[in-house]
């Protein structure tokens, strides 16, 4: 989520699952036209135990106030990327992706 952040423009798009918004990550902010550009969708666990669905939930309105498109999916697992994520990432590359080569 970092390069996200810091150098939105990098990439059409990034994904993070089972992943954390770390404090020193909190002042990488691009400025807003770059971050409007860029999609990011986080995949996180209810039952992770390692960062909270509310903190998760913090940090993603942050990053979309910030002008990210930023979304957010929960799934039942702990912290851990499951099938169901993974399925769920190569649909949302797909969908957002028309035009660039499939996923598979």
């Amino acid at each position: 989520m970092a390069m996200a952040m810091a150098r939105p423009a990098a990439a059409d798009a990034y994904a993070a699952f089972a992943s954390s918004i770390r404090p020193e990550m909190q002042g990488l902010t691009a400025d807003r036209e770059a971050m409007s550009q860029a999609r990011l969708l986080i995949g996180h666990g209810t039952l992770d135990g390692f960062t909270s669905v509310e903190e998760m939930e913090h940090a993603v309105n942050g990053l979309n106030q910030a002008g990210l498109s930023a979304e957010l999916r929960k799934y039942r697992v702990p912290h851990v990327v499951s099938s169901a994520q993974r399925r769920d990432l190569t649909t949302w590359l797909n969908e957002h992706h028309a035009g660039h080569a499939s996923v598979r």
